[in-house]
């Protein structure tokens, strides 16, 4: 499955949105569903979307569709001092999830 399987109206529904202390990129499930895996528990997720933490998901989804160079074409919501994403299901972290920068002992 590649990037351009899906339609542009389809991408222009990703957006950055951020609040006082952290960001997320908006992507719709649908998106999400083949890089489930590469996903952590400190995403979020409801009915219609994917709401993937700033450090790492955001990332690596954008790097498993080849959109790293996107980055800036999506457009920015300013949620204010407190996300309601924040408030939002976790997502279903995976059991084969690992951290990209796991610490070696």
């Amino acid at each position: 499955m590649t990037a351009e399987q899906f339609d542009e109206a389809t991408w222009r529904l990703v957006e950055w949105h951020t609040d006082a202390g952290h960001g997320w990129l908006r992507v719709p499930l649908e998106l999400v569903e083949p890089a489930r895996d590469k996903i952590s528990g400190y995403s979020y997720k409801d009915n219609e979307f994917a709401y993937l933490e700033e450090d790492c998901d955001a990332w690596a989804f954008l790097d498993y569709w080849g959109m790293r160079s996107m980055v800036d074409a999506f457009d920015e919501v300013d949620d204010g001092r407190d996300s309601p994403i924040r408030h939002k299901q976790p997502w279903p972290q995976s059991a084969s999830w690992r951290p990209p920068f796991e610490r070696r002992v």
